[in-house]
């Protein structure tokens, strides 16, 4: 149970279907993504029957003239040659209406999204935003035109933007880009089709985006948590690969068609949810592994070495947005708020105890402890089918386990 005020306290996650559908997708999504955003699905129902008809009108038209008019003027050669010029007459008048038509229902569906968004987007953080088909271009479009709105993190699905959408011309209006690449996603080829008279559209769903701002093209079976971190991770295991400055990730799914990342929710969960947090999601996923194998389900019922030991793994690991290992980072937390202790107790008078290393390593395993163990806690929670705790769930993300375990240590320990 989520009270107005704590939903309200969420950031805002919108969220677009494309055409041919009401994007059923989007409910599905919401059992992961409402825990922790506020999550919004937006609907439109311009292209939600005959939609390549409304999108392609031009298009067809125009073969439909080239076919006619070669055959009219084969006739014309041994007819009457004013025949053809007037089939040309009326074609030329028929794609301009046809045209200004579609460009009609292209510019109501921008306008109602941005209404949507900036309504509620107003003195809010920027918004996160998932898409998929047409609602990535409906999305990019808004970002185009509307030149105040801001968007957060952005990901992209079958996305069916040109590959040299115009992301370098508006570098302040996002942070960042996932654009899922399908292997198998045939769509966005279809749409670039329809470049010819729609210039924004293309195959950057199958391809890939290609920008002037440089564009990261990464494995989703791969940890890449430099990323994700300003200036690289200084640990050694991640230090080798240096940082990554680019704004733009093209993800390929190599055998996924169009609409494969709907199948179930753990798409949803491995990889959406990472990538608005900004954190790898191959190290997140192993990191919510080995909390899970902290916890085994007879304790004492199996003997391991210390290499192999879960709990020790665990805390010397490197997850990314550690920055080194669990234990490393946990450890300088708890200095820095016993510094802070240290100095507010001086400030009173208050003399301040000297503490000792043994305590300072004891203290780390516990937070850990407390930290693995809430985020198996909120895990068991996510498969909850209803009357779930948000708040316990909200320790999925690792950032916030570590916080609340640190803030739950600190009112049993007298010095930080």
């Amino acid at each position: 149970m989520v009270h107005q005020h704590d939903s309200e306290s969420k950031r805002l996650l919108f969220s677009i279907h494309g055409i041919n559908t009401d994007g059923p997708w989007q409910e599905g999504a919401a059992a992961v993504l409402s825990p922790f955003y506020r999550y919004i699905p937006i609907k439109y129902s311009a292209f939600r029957k005959r939609a390549v008809a409304k999108l392609a009108s031009d298009l067809i038209l125009f073969v439909i003239f080239i076919v006619v008019a070669f055959g009219l003027w084969l006739f014309s050669i041994i007819s009457e040659p004013t025949l053809w010029l007037a089939y040309v007459l009326f074609t030329v008048i028929c794609l301009f209406v046809a045209n200004l038509n579609t460009r009609r229902l292209r510019a109501k569906v921008i306008d109602d999204v941005y209404l949507t968004i900036s309504g509620l987007a107003i003195n809010a953080k920027p918004p996160h935003l998932i898409a998929h088909s047409l609602g990535t271009f409906i999305a990019g479009l808004v970002l185009q035109k509307f030149q105040i709105l801001r968007y957060h993190s952005v990901i992209l699905n079958g996305c069916v933007l040109r590959r040299k959408f115009g992301w370098d011309e508006m570098t302040i209006r996002f942070m960042s880009v996932t654009n899922e690449v399908a292997g198998r996603d045939f769509v966005p080829y279809a749409a670039s089709l329809l470049s010819v008279f729609v210039s924004e559209m293309g195959c950057s769903g199958s391809v890939g985006f290609k920008n002037a701002l440089g564009v990261h093209t990464v494995d989703p079976e791969t940890p890449n948590p430099n990323c994700h971190i300003q200036n690289g991770c200084p640990c050694e295991a991640h230090s080798s690969a240096g940082f990554c400055n680019r704004r733009i990730h093209n993800v390929r799914h190599r055998k996924l068609p169009h609409s494969g990342y709907f199948t179930g929710l753990m798409h949803a969960w491995y990889s959406w949810l990472p990538a608005l947090w900004n954190l790898d999601p191959v190290l997140y996923r192993s990191f919510q592994d080995a909390c899970l194998q902290c916890d085994p389900e007879e304790p004492g019922s199996t003997v391991y070495s210390d290499e192999d030991d879960p709990f020790v793994r665990l805390k010397r690991t490197c997850w990314g947005w550690t920055k080194g290992s669990l234990e490393s980072c946990t450890r300088k937390q708890i200095m820095k708020r016993a510094q802070f202790h240290a100095n507010t107790m001086a400030k009173q008078g208050i003399e301040v105890r000297k503490i000792n290393e043994e305590e300072i390593e004891d203290t780390v395993d516990v937070v850990i402890t407390v930290m693995w163990n809430s985020v198996t806690d909120a895990a068991r929670e996510s498969k909850k089918l209803e009357g779930r705790d948000e708040t316990l769930m909200q320790q999925l993300e690792p950032r916030t386990a570590l916080k609340r375990a640190l803030d739950a240590v600190s009112t049993q320990v007298d010095w930080f």
